[in-house]
């Protein structure tokens, strides 16, 4: 761990929720309860760091006019970047935007949205929380279904199915 701190640029990430136990915010709580890393540390390895690990020059990894508009929203409870990332779950992700698309948002968010944002967006239930994906949802869930079983199916270790 100390290692670790002399480095420059580190960067946190993960596997796929489809294919590991947890997802992205799992990863940052583990890294601040087990390997005491700084939440501000924390917040540099899941934003700028991975930007200048992989050399990216449009702005990825800050929020900037010129950006390309990759950002994540939650609900905020006064507390800074960092500080709110470290209690971060899946339950609290409000709204994810990719290249300035709408990919995830959460009923409240939806009510929100202008129409034009709203068209390919499909409802997944994941332990009780539900989030509009722009997926094919149904289609993808009923095909996993139809290898693993009606209810069977986990993203991340979580259950999901179709709202009803």
């Amino acid at each position: 761990m100390e290692l670790l701190g002399t480095i420059g640029n580190v960067a946190l990430g993960n596997d796929s929720p489809l294919t590991a136990q947890g997802d992205l915010l799992d990863e940052v709580r583990f890294a601040r309860r087990f390997c005491d890393i700084r939440p501000d540390a924390i917040y540099r390895m899941v934003t700028e760091a991975p930007a200048a690990v992989l050399r990216l020059v449009d702005h990825e990894g800050s929020i900037a006019v010129t950006g390309v508009g990759d950002l994540m929203a939650v609900r905020d409870n006064g507390q800074s970047g960092p500080e709110r990332l470290k209690g971060l779950s899946m339950h609290d992700v409000e709204f994810v935007m990719v290249g300035g698309r709408v990919q995830l948002a959460s009923e409240t968010i939806m009510e929100r949205l202008p129409e034009a944002a709203l068209q390919g967006l499909e409802p997944l239930w994941i332990d009780g929380t539900i989030r509009w994906l722009r997926a094919p949802v149904r289609q993808l869930l009923l095909k996993a279904e139809e290898v693993l079983g009606k209810g069977e199916v986990r993203l991340g270790g979580r259950t999901v199915r179709i709202p009803i």
